[in-house]
Formats: C-alpha cells, structure tokens, sequence
C-alpha cells in the first residue's frame, strides 16, 4: 500500500483550498490528537478516520479524478476542521513512513481489523442511475456528490434555490450574489434526477465542469423540449412588458419649461428656478429638487434652451445630497464650479445677488506686486487688469476661507525682502 507522490502533492492543493478559518482550526485539532484512527480502505485510493470533537466523526478521504474529495460524519458533512486534521495526520504519518521523502510511503492499516464501512447516501432516482451506470457500488466521493444533490433537492422544497446552494453542489459560489435566486426550471423537478440535469444545464450553460463520473448519466435530451418551451415563453413575457410601455400616458410635467440661473453669494453659488417667462426666480430647496430630479429620471423635465448647459453641468454631478449649492470652502465643490463658470452661458445665467450678470474681464488678470510703504510693513500681491486697473469685484477662495475681493482687498505676503 504505497502512497504515491501524486497523492501527497495533491493533499497539499485540497489543503490551499480549504477556507483559511476552517483550516487553523484543523491544524488545532490535529496538533491536539484529535485524529484517534486511520485506515487505508482501498490503497491510493480510501481512507478513513476517526477524529474527535464535540464527538467522534467518521470522515473518509477519497482520491479519484485526481483531487481528494471528502465526506464528514458533522453537521458540515464534507471539507470541515475534522477533515483537514485526518488530512494532517495522513501526510503526517506518510511523510514520517518516508524517512521526509515525498516520493513514496506507506500506511498501514491495523491488523485483524476490517476496513471501516463507509455510509452511503438514500438510494434514490440519481442513486441508482448512477450505480447502475458505473456498474459498482459509488465511492466516497461519489456518495458524497449524491448526497449533496439529495440536500439541494429537499431544500427546493421549501423555497426557491439560490447561488449558495449551488455553491454548496459545486463547491465554489459568487459571495455577492450570495442569496441571489436561481431560475432553473419552470416548475420543481418530479425527483432529484431531474433535478440534477437542470442543475448540470445551468453549469453547462457557465462554462462550468462538474465530476466526469456524472457525465453517463447526464441526458440534457430529456429536458429540452420543456426548457425550449420555457425559454419561449419568458421572452414573449419580456416583449409584452416592453410593448406596453407604449400605451402608458406621456409622463407629466410642469407646464412651463424650466429655466435656471447661477446666483454667486460671498460664500457659496447657488440655483434658482422658474417656469413661468417673466416671473421672478425662486430659491432652489430640497421639494425643488425632488420634483425636478424625478422629472428629469421619467424623462417628463423640459428645459429652456439657456438652462440646458446649467442642468448638464449642476444635475448630480458631485455631491447627490445638495447639488443645486456649491460651497466655496467645500474642496469637491471649487473645481465643479471652477468648470461651471468657464461654460459659455448666456450674461443672465450667472448673477450677483443684486441680479447683475456676472462682470467677466476680456483678459486675464494678473498678481500684481506692491512694495511697503515703509521698511516695516509687508509686500502686498494684488489682482490687477493686463494695464494695471483694479479688476472687477470678484469671488474667490484663499487659504481656505472665501472673500469677495474688489480693489480695496489685497493678499498680504509676509517675509518678502
């Protein structure tokens, strides 16, 4: 009975793939001298051990395929802390058998004592296809597969299967689509047989492998005419739903078109509406915005030709809570506004709060350097025109407070020579 490299290189791959929680706690167990028996049920290939913890459970380890595969006596039934420890104990003594090598060595199984019975799962429809197909009774792998499937079966009874459960079957998952439901079949299977081609179309369907000892069995033949019929079926569903959205009313909205400005204050810039020409412009507030937003999200908003480059440039852009305001001292907010105001928008969209549009120089401004007046003052920088003239009143941040600046403002530098 000789343990094969392929075998020992292979406990180290089931061993990686174990759940790192689940494994230290293996470790534990087996460090502990948890693993009470070992067997060789059939050489290179069953084993089976005994090992303790809140009881003694049986787990069989089975290489076929070439991987371990494993079933537990536990609540976890395969793939737990008592398998990782009869998993440590087996490399453990083979290594030990070996004088270290990893080429080859030995486990015995004790004398005068039969090999341990390993449980199968229920006979069932997929139970006795698949016996019958193989033409032996199943292995520990392969009963433990079966079992799983007989688990998933039971559990559709109750409610509709989700990704876990095929996680469980295939011993992988998608942990964000965790509890996501599966639409597997148009009604449940009338036994876990046809249960398990419905779950063997799905994997088909993903690109996903499942045990090559299942294939014998696997007829997707006697499922497609109903699935094909399915399949159709959710389609004409799908094309009704998106005809009849024809027939709903035109989504409604306010009977004038909406009109925006940019109103710039000492300390921040912010939106105001009308709909009605001629009327005054109103203040943007939080109902405001939740009217105009859903209008906007059915599709039901008009905008005035002026407001559409404010709308585009304001809706949502940077911060979902307040996006009509634009805080100076806010750091996100500065360099959305920055891009706003380099909009070419009409002279009315953007206004001083005494409703003045927006004085903009024809050139760009200039930091113009001012020497002290005596020897104890500080160097000034100020704005200044392309020709020295003092700028136009202007809002702007520094240091991280904002000002309004006009020509009797100056930002003072000290320690200038």
């Amino acid at each position: 009975m000789i343990l094969r490299k392929d075998l020992l290189q292979s406990i180290e791959c089931f061993l990686e793939l174990v759940p790192v929680q689940t494994r230290q706690r293996g470790r534990g167990y087996h460090a502990s001298g948890n693993v009470l028996e070992l067997e060789c049920v059939e050489p290179d290939h069953l084993y089976a051990a005994v090992v303790r913890g809140g009881e003694d459970y049986e787990v069989g380890l089975e290489f076929a395929d070439k991987q371990w595969a494993s079933d537990c006596s536990c609540p976890m039934q395969y793939d737990c802390k008592h398998v990782v420890a009869a998993m440590l104990e087996l490399r453990r003594r083979a290594l030990a058998d070996a004088g270290g090598s990893s080429s080859a060595t030995v486990i015995q199984a004790p004398k005068n004592k039969p090999p341990r019975d390993i449980p199968g799962p229920p006979r069932s429809p997929l139970y006795n296809r698949l016996v019958e197909n193989l033409g032996r009774e199943l292995r520990s792998g392969e009963a433990a597969f079966v079992e799983r499937m007989q688990t998933f079966y039971t559990t559709t009874s109750v409610r509709p299967p989700v990704e876990s459960d095929l996680g469980l079957i295939t011993g992988g998952g998608n942990a964000y689509s965790y509890w996501q439901e599966l639409k597997l079949w148009p009604e449940r299977p009338r036994d876990v047989f046809y249960c398990w081609l419905y779950i063997a179309r799905e994997l088909r369907r993903r690109h996903a492998r499942y045990p090559e000892f299942m294939d014998g069995i696997t007829d997707l033949s006697l499922i497609e005419a109903e699935m094909a019929a399915w399949e159709r079926e959710k389609e004409v569903a799908h094309w009704k739903d998106w005809f009849r959205n024809f027939a709903q009313p035109e989504p409604a909205s306010d009977a004038g078109a909406l009109e925006l400005r940019l109103v710039l204050h000492p300390d921040e810039a912010r939106l105001q509406w009308r709909t009605e020409p001629g009327a005054a412009f109103a203040e943007f507030k939080q109902s405001h915005a939740k009217r105009f937003s859903g209008q906007f999200e059915r599709g039901a908003l008009k905008l005035g030709p002026e407001s559409l480059p404010l709308w585009s440039a304001i809706f949502k852009p940077w911060q979902h809570e307040s996006w009509w305001s634009f805080k100076y001292l806010n750091a996100t907010a500065r360099p959305a506004l920055n891009r706003l105001l380099r909009l070419p928008l009409a002279p009315d969209r953007v206004v001083t709060p005494d409703n003045q549009p927006l004085a903009r120089g024809t050139e760009p401004l200039r930091l113009q350097l001012r020497p002290p007046q005596n020897g104890d003052a500080n160097y000034e920088i100020v704005l200044a025109t392309a020709d020295g003239s003092p700028p136009p009143k202007i809002h702007c941040t520094l240091a991280g407070h904002a000002s309004s600046y006009s020509t009797s403002r100056s930002l003072v530098v000290d320690g200038i020579a």
